[in-house]
C-alpha cells in the first residue's frame, strides 16, 4: 500500500501569519486537506503528518476534520524540527521502514503533475530514490529563484548536487520525491555531519548514485512560503489544481 508523507512540522515563519500553515486556508479549506485532496484522487488514501511546532494544534484540528473520503491520516512527532526538514523525514523514514512518497504541506501541485508521476512511480516501481523536477522557462515565472532548491543532472537524470546556492544547475527541485527505505541511512549519515536538511540525505545518495530525478513536463505547480504565494494561490481558480 502506497502513502504519502507530508511534512507539516516547520514554522512556515515567512507567512507573517499566527495561524500554521497548513491550516491556512483556500477556497474553504486547509491548504493541508487539499494536499491529502489531490493525492487521494490519484489513489493513495494513507496519509503521514509530520509535526513539530504548534503540533497540538494541528493534531487536534486535522484528527477532527471530515475528510468526506475513506482516507487514513496518522501523525509522527518531531522533537527535532528546528534543527531542519531532514530531521521530520529521518522520524518518518524511522516509523515507517519501508518506501514512501513525500511532499510538504505547502507545496500545490496540478494534477496532471501528480498523476504522470504516480502513474510512472506505481507501474514501473521505481528502482531508486525519485525527485520530481522542473527546468526554469515561461510557464514558471512566478518562481523565487533565491529560495528555490537548485538541481544539478548528468545525462541520465542523476543527481550530482542539489542545494539552493548551487552556481551550475539546470534543474529546480518541486518537493515531490519517492524515497526507498536507504533515505534513513543517508540522511543520518548527513546528520552525522552537521547537515540536518533533506537535501543533504539526498545528497548522500547521489554520492552513491542512489538519487534519480523526473520530469514534471511542465505541469503546474509552486511553493506557498509568503503572502505574495498565497495570494498567488488563492487566485487560482482552475479545478486542476484546487479539487
Amino acid at each position: 500500500m502506497s502513502s504519502l508523507v507530508i511534512l507539516a512540522a516547520g514554522m512556515g515563519a515567512r507567512l507573517q501569519d499566527t495561524v500554521p500553515k497548513p491550516l491556512k486556508v483556500i477556497h474553504g479549506v486547509p491548504l493541508i486537506v487539499h494536499q491529502i485532496n489531490r493525492f487521494y484522487c490519484h489513489g493513495i488514501s494513507h496519509f503521514y503528518i509530520v509535526t513539530g511546532y504548534k503540533e497540538q494544534l494541528i493534531q487536534e484540528a486535522l484528527s477532527s476534520y471530515d475528510y468526506g473520503c475513506p482516507v487514513t491520516v496518522q501523525f509522527i512527532s518531531n522533537p527535532h524540527w528546528e534543527k531542519g526538514n531532514g530531521t521530520s523525514v529521518y522520524a518518518a523514514a524511522q516509523y515507517l521502514k519501508g518506501s514512501f512518497f513525500l511532499t510538504m504541506t505547502d507545496h500545490v501541485f496540478s494534477a496532471r503533475f501528480i498523476k504522470q508521476f504516480l502513474d510512472v512511480s506505481l507501474n514501473d516501481k521505481l528502482p531508486m530514490s525519485t525527485l520530481v523536477t522542473d527546468v526554469l522557462g515561461d510557464h514558471n515565472t512566478y518562481l523565487d529563484l533565491d529560495d528555490v532548491t537548485k538541481v544539478q543532472t548528468d545525462k541520465d537524470g542523476l543527481i550530482l548536487n542539489i542545494g539552493k546556492e548551487l552556481p551550475v544547475y539546470n534543474k529546480v527541485d518541486t518537493g515531490l520525491f519517492y524515497f526507498t527505505q536507504e533515505i534513513e541511512c543517508s540522511l543520518y549519515k548527513a546528520q552525522q555531519h552537521g547537515n540536518f536538511s533533506l537535501s543533504g540525505g539526498v545528497d548522500q545518495l547521489s554520492c552513491v548514485q542512489r538519487m534519480g530525478t523526473y520530469d514534471c513536463g511542465k505541469a503546474f505547480w509552486m511553493d506557498v512560503d509568503t503572502p505574495g504565494d498565497f495570494d498567488y494561490a488563492v487566485s487560482i481558480k482552475d479545478k486542476d489544481v484546487f479539487v
